[in-house]
């Protein structure tokens, strides 16, 4: 049979066909060969995978491609072999040098906390309490953002509930803002727990039995008082009727008195057990105990109640025998430790009040001693032609005591030019000294001028009112108060004189002067 040159032609083409694609598959053929393609290779038609034993369509490597690797065509895939399983796969969406990847979300994972690193599209479920609990999103490279709850609206139509028997609960507004109000439900048996109570096995309302409630230490688990109601009854030595304080001694160590006969109790040593004492227990009287003796002569001994002396005219006290007839009339003082009686001194009387007493001081109703109001009048003329000061008057101070003194009377001048001058002395270091003193001058057709002079401090007034008298030979009148308060030592306060050293001053003898705690009043 003659072909034609078409078909010859035909028939060679699909020889050097088939050696070609035996040169390619090998001698396995087609079916078990292994291919590496490279360039660039573009499917246009369809490809069938699902006989394949397994398929790898994606690019791998380490390292996410995020602004690293290079991306042609939107869609390419890369599996990044060092992520965590479920956040391998990476997708394309923007191609360039390098290209905008995104990882391809996997299952979310769950944890305590969120990762510090996250690639855009990762989720991540946090399980612990706080701002990120819940799902959260990675919107950016290390960058999570929790995802707030589903939120909605809509009307509720109706809310209802059962409870158990024991409660009630209704529910309030159930189509607004719906509320369970839980109640006790009524007619209830009283005194009932809930709870399982004795052999019961259902949990319900029951009433506690014995078995129940746990033992109670009376020593450690109870404290307070017991009420009167709670007292139980009391036998033995001392009695009492249950619930009730009131207590009836009824015997001593067992034995009760009631069973003894009228008599002396007698007590046994050792047991304290008591019985009625006959007349072999009581010891032998010194005295004639079946009659009233008259009188008691002799002097009785120490040893049976007595002295030991006779007290005819003396009495014995502690170890003195004192008698009253030999002392005088007055108070009478103790002696410490002996007994012995004796007159007081004054010393004894006023020793007894605080402060510094003696023969110039009272008593005060206040336990204290203070300075009587003393009035002096001077004896004679009070002279004095010196300017050196001598004393007119003077009077003495205890510690610490405040005295005020009041002085006035009269004074004359031998000449015009002499004067009157005063100063004052005391104890040292005075707490407090406040003087007022003024005298007449120079009397003009009845009427006098007045000098006044003043002051204050801790120190005494010195060289004060040297003025001329401006007058001779008349009566003048002179006035002074001073308030002082001593200070620690006690001493004798002074008040002075002076003149201007040739004419003299003539005080007339009707000085006088009167010192008091509070007052003190001194007419020269």
């Amino acid at each position: 049979m003659t072909e034609s040159l078409t078909q010859v032609s035909r028939h060679i083409m699909r020889l050097l066909l088939f050696a070609a694609v035996v040169a390619v598959l090998g001698h396995g053929g087609a079916r078990g060969q292994q291919n590496t393609i490279t360039g660039y290779n573009q499917i246009v038609g369809q490809r069938d995978a699902s006989q394949a034993a397994r398929t790898n369509v994606s690019r791998t490597g380490t390292g996410s491609p995020v602004g690293r690797d290079q991306c042609n065509r939107p869609g390419e895939s890369y599996f990044q072999t060092d992520a965590a399983a479920g956040q391998n796969n990476w997708y394309c969406t923007v191609a360039g040098s390098p290209g905008t990847w995104v990882i391809g979300v996997g299952p979310v994972a769950v944890g305590a906390s969120l990762p510090a690193t996250c690639a855009v599209g990762q989720q991540y479920f946090v399980t612990t309490l706080g701002a990120t609990y819940g799902l959260n999103v990675c919107i950016a490279t290390n960058t999570w953002t929790a995802q707030s709850g589903a939120s909605g609206s809509g009307t509720v139509t109706s809310v209802s509930a059962s409870c158990l028997p024991w409660l009630t609960c209704p529910v309030l507004t159930a189509t607004t803002t719906p509320a369970l109000a839980i109640g006790a439900a009524n007619s209830q048996t009283s005194h009932q727990v809930i709870g399982t109570c004795g052999s019961a096995t259902s949990f319900g309302p029951c009433l506690l039995v014995a078995g129940d409630l746990p033992p109670i230490s009376l020593t450690t688990g109870v404290t307070g008082t017991l009420q009167a109601a709670q007292e139980p009854a009391h036998t033995g030595d001392m009695t009492n009727t249950a619930g009730s304080l009131a207590t009836t001694v009824v015997g001593l160590n067992g034995t009760n008195l009631a069973g003894l006969s009228t008599g002396i109790l007698m007590n046994t040593t050792g047991t304290g057990v008591p019985s009625i004492a006959t007349a072999s227990n009581f010891p032998t009287l010194n005295q004639n105990t079946t009659g009233t003796a008259a009188n008691v002569t002799g002097v009785v001994a120490a040893a049976n109640g007595g002295t030991g002396v006779s007290n005819a005219a003396t009495l014995t006290l502690g170890t003195s025998n004192q008698n009253w007839a030999s002392l005088g009339t007055g108070i009478v003082k103790n002696t410490t430790t002996t007994g012995a009686l004796s007159n007081a001194a004054a010393s004894d009387v006023y020793g007894l009040w605080a402060g510094t007493c003696s023969a110039n001081t009272y008593l005060g109703a206040a336990g204290t001693c203070g300075t009587p109001i003393i009035k002096s009048v001077l004896a004679s003329n009070y002279t004095n032609s010196s300017s050196t000061p001598s004393t007119i008057i003077s009077f003495s101070v205890v510690a610490n005591a405040t005295n005020v003194y009041h002085c006035h009377g009269l004074w004359q001048q031998a000449n015009t030019s002499g004067y009157f001058g005063f100063s004052m002395t005391g104890p040292a270091s005075p707490t407090s000294v406040v003087w007022d003193f003024q005298k007449e001058n120079n009397v003009s057709s009845n009427s006098p001028t007045l000098l006044w002079y003043n002051g204050n401090g801790t120190s005494y007034p010195t060289s004060i009112a040297a003025t001329g008298a401006g007058i001779a030979s008349t009566d003048l009148s002179w006035d002074l108060t001073v308030s002082m308060t001593n200070g620690s030592t006690a001493g004798t306060v002074a008040f002075q004189g002076y003149s201007d050293g040739t004419h003299q001053i003539d005080c007339a003898g009707r000085v006088l002067l009167h010192t008091a705690v509070s007052q003190c009043d001194a007419r020269l």
